[in-house]
């Protein structure tokens, strides 16, 4: 409910915009953090994406991720994580970055200019991203049951990007986790996003 309050009030502020939205089954949220020197990975498995463009050009960007989403593979290292050294799950559920502001490279390429909120803790942060048509893939079945990837007709977008983020900017993995000999303190975020047109009639 949260948000589609938030979406439909992005909507009525981009009224004369091209609004998209993200396809969940199609996207990916995924982060990298050195442990013990050694690259480990992790992702955010719930996570959705408002955007809106005028004749191509960038207009607002709104993301809202479920912080009790985050896994590492690991039962031990996802329930620790969600503790009150770590993202503190219990107390602070979402993360969000809003953008309004961004600076066009080409017509696929730029950096969107935003805050990050996260953990009570919000920070400005750029992040560099590329935007392609592409057509999705649909799932259809044959009289045996077996599934086939056809090509659809249903215009899309794909959003991509990565961005580098100190995790005590934000306060996440504080006490003897701070120092950062064994988790490493910079965060590699990378995303690939499926958006469709939106309805909000």
């Amino acid at each position: 409910m949260k948000y589609l309050l938030t979406f439909l009030t992005f909507a009525a502020l981009q009224a004369n915009a091209a609004l998209w939205q993200s396809e969940p089954t199609q996207s990916d949220l995924n982060y990298r953090v050195k442990f013990e020197r050694l690259p480990i990975k992790g992702q955010f498995s719930r996570f959705k994406v408002a955007f809106s463009m005028t004749d191509k050009v960038p207009q607002k960007l709104f993301v809202e991720v479920d912080i009790s989403s985050v896994g590492m593979r690991s039962d031990d290292i996802d329930q620790t994580i969600k503790e009150g050294d770590w993202f503190h799950v219990a107390r602070f559920p979402t993360a969000t970055f809003i953008s309004k502001d961004f600076i066009l490279s080409s017509d696929s390429r730029f950096i969107a200019r935003g805050e990050l909120s996260l953990k009570g803790v919000t920070q400005p942060l750029n992040i560099p991203m590329t935007i392609q048509p592409i057509n999705t893939a649909t799932e259809s079945f044959t009289p045996s049951n077996e599934k086939t990837l056809t090509s659809s007709l249903t215009h899309a977008l794909k959003l991509e990007g990565k961005v580098e983020v100190n995790r005590l900017d934000f306060l996440i993995g504080m006490g003897d986790w701070a120092i950062g000999d064994v988790i490493g303190t910079t965060v590699s975020v990378q995303f690939t996003v499926v958006l469709t047109p939106s309805n909000t009639n």
